[in-house]
């Protein structure tokens, strides 16, 4: 589920206007579903289980990171751009 509303509110953020029913479908859930109720999700209850309740909550942030991972084809690896 965090998958799909994260995706969704990439395609929010970007303003796409033209979707397809995958990309609707993550649209509506991102907004829909705070994102705080994805601590409920199946992955995030299985952090609190494992007492990661500090990586979850920083999981949640929005705009944190002032990079992003840009794929590098020739080493096979993301690297951090900034």
């Amino acid at each position: 589920m965090e998958d799909t509303w994260c995706a969704g509110l990439i395609l929010t953020n970007l303003g796409a206007r033209e979707l397809g029913d995958g990309a609707r479908v993550a649209r509506l859930i991102c907004e829909q579903i705070d994102r705080h109720e994805l601590v409920n999700t199946t992955h995030g209850k299985r952090l609190q289980n494992l007492g990661l309740h500090e990586d979850l909550a920083f999981c949640l942030e929005l705009d944190r990171s002032s990079g992003v991972i840009i794929w590098e084809a020739a080493s096979g690896w993301g690297a951090l751009k900034r």
